[in-house]
């Protein structure tokens, strides 16, 4: 558990009055650009960095005064930090030794985690002679002989090419939920957060503006940063002129109206400064009109294929405005053509317009 931590570097603050509870057994990952203090985190858990104010615990002990070789936590770097003179027996035994098990207890371990990590039979093998794939599981397999109290994972993916990216989320968390440990992992990738993890910890300048499970931080954005960080989504600033049970009636600053569901959490009144997001994906483009809320007419712009999806760039009453259709192999309308779109009142969310700063519900 993280405890109202901050740490500033020459007058700059990294980590801004930050608190964060992790469960037993748990892959949670903090997610945010460059520079928004979750490597420093990170590196604070581990004891690299000492936090100019507030409390580490690890299993409910202080350990702020406790040297990283005393925390019992282990760290998969970016570049695997694997030791280029050492077997893969060797990589994997370091710790073990540096602890003087004894040889035969050091065997069974290794032997073990190498199966756990599927690289069974490579003991004898120069890290020269894995693929980057296998150098992972096996830096993954030397953090996790130790039976780490805490698994740290600072972006340990992002040198590896997109298809083994994909195919190693699924292996670092199968390893994970087998050894049973806790895991913290550092990522600026919104795919691998959302895949890998049981939570979400979104971070932005220091400071950590929401923390959920994946499919709740994607579909409930408390705040505009996370909605546009996370994915994609189109937003309409305005103020609320009408309230009706948990539907919120915003007019935009250009006068659109929209009808807008209002999340629990969200204390509002009519004139309330918002914003309603819109994932691309929710919009319905229409060829012809229909009545209803939330349906205008609009302008394509222009058009995008991405393969699986079809973008389509429209404006409506001067809202620039992008939406997704799946490729089902229709005919695409063209730009210059009027449409329709259609969004329905459950797949908007009103958003303050200004950053909630306060860690409430966290």
């Amino acid at each position: 558990m993280l405890e109202n931590i901050s740490k500033t570097y020459a007058g700059t603050v990294a980590v801004d009055d930050f608190s964060l509870s992790v469960q037993s057994g748990e892959f949670l990952t903090l997610l945010g650009p460059s520079g928004c203090g979750k490597t420093t985190t990170l590196r604070i858990i581990a004891g690299f960095v000492s936090p100019d104010k507030g409390n580490v615990y690890i299993h409910g002990e202080l350990a702020n005064r406790k040297a990283p070789n005393q925390r019992n936590t282990a760290m998969v770097f970016q570049n695997y930090a694997l030791f280029p003179h050492m077997t893969v027996f060797d990589n994997v035994a370091y710790g073990l030794k540096l602890r003087k098990m004894n040889k035969t207890e050091i065997a069974k371990r290794v032997k073990d985690l190498l199966e756990l990590v599927r690289l069974p039979g490579f003991e004898h093998r120069m890290p020269r002679q894995l693929s980057g794939g296998q150098q992972q599981r096996v830096a993954l397999a030397r953090a996790l002989v130790i039976d780490p109290d805490v698994l740290l994972l600072d972006e340990p993916l992002s040198n590896l090419d997109f298809k083994l990216r994909q195919q190693m989320r699924f292996e670092i968390k199968s390893i994970q939920k087998r050894a049973n440990v806790t895991a913290l992992y550092v990522t600026h990738d919104q795919g691998e957060a959302l895949t890998m993890s049981d939570r979400v910890a979104v971070m932005h300048q220091g400071k950590l503006l929401q923390v959920a499970p994946p499919m709740e931080i994607y579909n409930f954005p408390r705040t505009e940063f996370v909605a546009d960080f996370i994915g994609e989504s189109n937003f309409f600033p305005g103020k609320i002129v009408g309230l009706s049970s948990s539907i919120a009636t915003v007019q935009t600053e250009k006068g659109l109206e929209l009808h807008a569901v209002l999340s629990p959490s969200l204390q509002a009144e009519v004139g309330d400064a918002v914003s309603v997001s819109v994932r691309p994906e929710r919009i319905k483009l229409l060829r012809s009109p229909v009545e209803g809320i939330n349906t205008f007419q609009a302008e394509i712009e222009n058009i995008a294929f991405v393969g699986s999806v079809i973008k389509y760039y429209v404006t409506v009453r001067d809202h620039k405005i992008v939406l997704e259709e799946h490729n089902t192999g229709a005919s695409l309308c063209s730009p210059g053509e009027t449409a329709y779109i259609q969004i329905g009142p459950e797949d908007c969310f009103v958003i303050p317009n200004v950053q909630q700063e306060n860690q409430a519900g966290i």
